[in-house]
């Protein structure tokens, strides 16, 4: 049998009122959508996977129900409740054919469904799935002995919190909570769920946001899945991105002038620390660097300020797509005649 140890959702503080009522609501649907999930491979052929989600539902409903009868007057109430890191869901994995010997006995094919439901619901509610320090584990198998007992999912939801974060200094951004199913109708629509290879603007943008969450903020490798992302969603031509880039953002947000100027010197910001990076220039830090140093907490903290804005951009984008229902954007050039 296997089982997912999930790590708990959200790394920032903050507004937990508002997100442990949407955390509740994606955690419920999940149970209700994905505890029982068939699929089919070329090789395998039919399987079924059962997941019982339900422990981790019920600490949703304990935490959300400690934040909504508020512990600004009860915190003896606070300091009693039991706050968990680990939440363990069995699983079980059926291949019809019975003579089929699965990898790693159906490890892949459970990893391939949390990785669709980490941009399900990360997509619907910023945060509210977190894969990092998270693994999917064969109680048959001792990990110490045998490397194959384990797998580490690796997915934080870091970008997807930060860009919510971000929304409430910027409110043009619009990263909000949306309705599961229709970020899930919109995600199945796209096809990509058995995709290994991008084939639009949209699967690359989609596939590089997962590579975001296997990385680190505080390195400048972000920087470059990020900048790929917005590149391919917004489908800029080579050579003058940088202006083409932020006339799009402006046009599917309809920024007023203020906002626009503001959002292009911090998206500049980005950029050049960008290309310092990927063309040289960049200042690089010693692996075991840290923010004891005062130049590298000030570089840290510039990396994360344009990294943290120009991700939050990505995500607003993402989740607008899915308000309209659209699967990309294409641009037109016009031409207008000058009269005098």
């Amino acid at each position: 049998m296997l089982e997912i140890l999930l790590n708990n959702s959200r790394s920032f503080g903050g507004y937990e009122n508002k997100t442990s009522q949407a955390d509740l609501a994606v955690w419920e649907r999940i149970a209700e959508r994905y505890s029982i999930v068939d699929g089919y491979t070329a090789d395998l052929g039919a399987y079924q996977i059962q997941i019982d989600w339900q422990s981790r539902v019920r600490y949703e409903r304990n935490y959300c129900d400690l934040w909504i009868k508020g512990v600004d007057n009860d915190f003896d109430r606070f300091d009693k409740f039991e706050f968990e890191r680990v939440h363990v869901c069995p699983v079980k994995v059926h291949f019809d054919a019975a003579s089929t010997c699965a990898y790693q006995g159906g490890m892949h094919e459970l990893h391939s469904v949390l990785i669709y439901l980490f941009l399900v619901a990360n997509l619907a509610t910023p945060g509210s799935f977190n894969l990092y320090r998270s693994f999917i584990r064969d109680t048959e198998r001792d990990p110490t002995k045998d490397s194959l007992a384990q797998t580490d999912l690796e997915l934080s939801e870091y970008v997807f919190e930060n860009a919510w974060h971000e929304a409430q200094t910027y409110p043009w951004l619009k990263v909000g909570f949306l309705p599961f199913d229709q970020v899930a109708a919109w995600l199945e629509s796209l096809n990509i769920k058995n995709k290994n290879v991008a084939t639009t603007d949209l699967d690359r943008a989609l596939f590089s946001l997962l590579y975001l969450g296997r990385a680190s903020f505080m390195d400048p490798t972000a920087a470059m899945w990020i900048a790929a992302a917005l590149e391919a969603l917004f489908d800029t031509p080579s050579g003058s991105s940088f202006s083409f880039l932020c006339a799009r953002i402006s046009a599917l947000f309809s920024l007023k002038d203020p906002e626009a100027i503001d959002m292009k010197r911090r998206l500049r910001a980005f950029f050049d620390l960008r290309n310092a990076f990927a063309h040289g220039g960049a200042r690089i830090h010693h692996i075991l660097a840290d923010d004891r140093d005062k130049a590298v907490e000030g570089d840290i903290g510039r990396l994360l300020e344009v990294t943290g804005f120009a991700s939050a951009v990505l995500i607003a984008a993402i989740q607008e797509l899915i308000r309209r229902d659209w699967k990309g954007m294409s641009f037109c050039e016009q031409i207008v005649p000058l009269t005098e």
